[in-house]
């Protein structure tokens, strides 16, 4: 089967294949992590970019200035921000980083228009391409205040939708909806749409498990659904709470702040 994957943001449309053995959590789970890998893919590329032409960033605190900080040196091809070195790569460099660029496009743009599938082991090459040659590149490693370096190690908390970025989906309380229904409510395996292995079947993300978005603005009522939904959770969770349990609570103490003051936080009375 080929899982069309049509986020409220029309560009960010892919196409996976899954199998009708497959379970829906499983699928769900795999197409909020691809989207949210091709969604990482693509940003990275203005920082492939902005490395390829002007350099590393500088330091936090010297981003913007004309001045020289900590007797930095610029290069000859420093932005217009002066928020990087000027030192761009050399012209073996430049076409590495290019060639980066291109196979973001090709998985982002050409894969979608030609309704190619990608598989997680497609986005992990790129990563290691985008690894080998920042290696070539800056054998000594990247500055520790550049962002490429921190997007490269932060992957998989992104593929995951630990940040809350828009266009990321946290695989944890995210879901997919086909035909304005939760795929994973529909039943366990793929069996359960009764369409066969040939069809294409359109999915469309959201943040929240019990609202199916229609527009890239529904995407801001997603998430207060999936925040009420949380609320009422912990609502019905206190409801069950015991008097003491309430009680030995830290914010239940109207002294809580004074004794904080007196180095007396964690001290429990009875």
């Amino acid at each position: 089967m080929l899982i069309n994957v049509t986020p409220t943001e029309i560009k960010q449309t892919f196409y996976f294949e899954c199998t009708q053995s497959d379970s829906t959590e499983h699928v769900t789970r795999l197409a909020l992590q691809l989207h949210n890998y091709v969604q990482y893919l693509t940003k990275m590329q203005d920082l492939l970019k902005d490395l390829s032409k002007h350099g590393q960033l500088r330091e936090p605190e010297s981003r913007g200035l004309d001045e020289k900080i900590n007797n930095e040196e610029f290069g000859p091809d420093q932005d217009k921000e002066k928020y990087r070195d000027g030192f761009k790569p050399n012209e073996r460099g430049q076409e590495l980083l290019q060639q980066c660029d291109q196979e973001i496009t090709k998985i982002s743009k050409t894969y979608p228009t030609t309704r190619t599938p990608i598989q997680m082991k497609d986005l992990d090459n790129i990563m290691d391409i985008i690894k080998g040659s920042i290696m070539i590149i800056y054998p000594q490693g990247l500055k520790a205040h550049e962002s490429l370096k921190e997007a490269i190690e932060q992957k998989d908390d992104y593929v995951n939708g630990q940040y809350n970025d828009d266009g990321f989906f946290n695989v944890e309380s995210g879901t997919v909806f086909f035909a304005n229904k939760s795929l994973t409510q529909r039943g366990e395996t793929m069996k359960c749409l009764n369409a066969p292995e040939s069809s294409t079947i359109k999915v469309i993300p959201s943040k929240s498990q019990s609202y199916a978005p229609r527009s890239h603005q529904d995407q801001n009522q997603a998430e207060m659904m999936r925040y009420l939904y949380t609320r009422e959770a912990e609502k019905k969770k206190a409801e069950l709470m015991t008097e003491d349990d309430v009680y030995s609570r830290e914010w239940a103490d109207g002294n809580s702040l004074k004794k904080q003051f007196h180095g007396m936080g964690d001290v429990k009375f009875k």
